[in-house]
């Protein structure tokens, strides 16, 4: 019937699961590691990266910026 909508179908495009909705059976393919466990109570940290050392700063609205 036109116009009328059929609960049972909803969008049929997929959505991400964050994080916190995995179930702990499933594991994600890239580890997630929260930036306060790398900044700790720092505005800035130094990554080796082979012979490349990195800066990863805190800015004052929150974000992160890496730097070479």
């Amino acid at each position: 019937m036109p116009g009328s909508s059929d609960p049972q179908k909803s969008d049929t495009k997929a959505t991400p699961q964050r994080p916190e909705t995995l179930k702990q059976t499933q594991v994600p393919s890239v580890p997630l590691i929260q930036s306060s466990e790398l900044m700790g109570a720092h505005k800035e940290i130094q990554i080796q990266h082979g012979s490349e050392l990195y800066r990863l700063c805190l800015t004052k609205s929150g974000k992160l910026i890496l730097h070479k």
